[in-house]
Parts: structure tokens; sequence; C-alpha cells
């Protein structure tokens, strides 16, 4: 009779003891839910200055997902499984402040971080002089504008052939410009 007795409780004690996890929702940080995952296929991204395109691939369990960049040069495409990150020609000597692409998904805080950058043109070592555009129009009531200049001269002039036309060589946050000023045009 004691070994029934010892046996009942020693019986009683593991039955009391043991928990299973999976029939205790209560007990478990996340039920039903699985962890949410987030990566991509890239580390840094760095476009020669004659940019360019990289596809990224996204994994991930959430129902969706985004993608964003920071800087206006630097442009993402969001696909089925992955982005494009894609850049335009850097025609300007300094290269542009470096981008960050930024993937989030959702049901998570997780997000995931790509530094993008591009490197600057290199300008050839003969004299060369361009303009950041071809062609502008002025209102018939005149105006200003101005124009970047890129360039490898030290010593560059500017000059309009026409009285309505005024323009002057001016120091512009990118380097070196022209300001356009027209009068009225009668």
């Amino acid at each position: 009779m004691r070994k029934y007795l010892l046996f009942t409780l020693l019986l009683v004690l593991v039955a009391g003891c043991s928990k299973n996890n999976d029939s205790d929702p209560g007990n478990q940080e996340n039920p039903g839910n699985p962890e949410i995952t987030l990566n991509v296929s890239a580390a840094p991204i760095e476009f020669p200055a004659e940019g360019g395109s990289r596809d990224v691939t996204v994994t991930t369990n959430a129902t969706s997902w985004n993608v964003e960049s920071n800087q206006a040069w630097c442009r993402v495409t969001k696909e089925t499984g992955k982005f494009i990150v894609s850049a335009s020609a850097n025609e300007s000597t300094a290269s542009p402040a470096p981008a960050t692409v930024t993937v989030t998904a959702s049901g998570t805080t997780k997000s995931v971080s790509i530094v993008v950058k591009q490197a600057a043109a290199v300008i050839p070592s003969e004299p060369y002089i361009k303009a950041s555009v071809d062609t502008i129009y002025m209102r018939e009531n005149g105006g200003t504008t101005g124009i970047d200049i890129l360039t490898n001269q030290k010593e560059w002039g500017v000059n309009s052939d026409q009285t309505w036309c005024v323009v002057t060589k001016e120091v512009t946050e990118l380097g070196e410009g022209i300001t356009i000023n027209s009068s009225l045009i009668l």
C-alpha cells in the first residue's frame, strides 16, 4: 500500500509541475504569430559618376513591405520581392550627399537601411566649360535666373550681345555660375 501511495503522490507532483507551453497561450510571448523577419540582399551601394541601377532582393514573412530613399538623386522602384535603386549621371565635380534607403515591413518596427553613394564627375584635363542647361526662356516682362557652370578653368568670362540681357559671373553653392537679368522687351 505504501508503494501505491508513494507512486500516486509522485504522479500528482509530476503532473502538477509540468506545463505544456503550447497549450497555455498566456505563457507565450507571441502566441500564434511568428516573429517578423526582414532581410535585404545588398550592403552599401556605390554608383560611378555615370549612374546606374542595382536590384535588391527583399525577404520577409510580413504581409507587406515598403522602401524609400531620403535623397532625390537616389531613386527606388518597388517590385515583387525586390526593389531597384537607380541614379542618373552625376555631372557635378562633387559627390552628392549619401542617400539612405530604408526598408520597413508591416507588423514590426524592424527596418533595414542601405547607404548609397555616387562618385563625382571627372573633369577632363584639357580646357572644359559646360553650362547646367543649354537653353533658357525669359518672360517678356523680364526677370532673373541662374545657371551653374562646370569648368576646370580658373579664369573665364561671360557676356551678352543684347542690351536687354545682362549676365554676370557669380559664385554659387555648387561652384561657379552666371546670373541672367533680362529687362522688359519692347
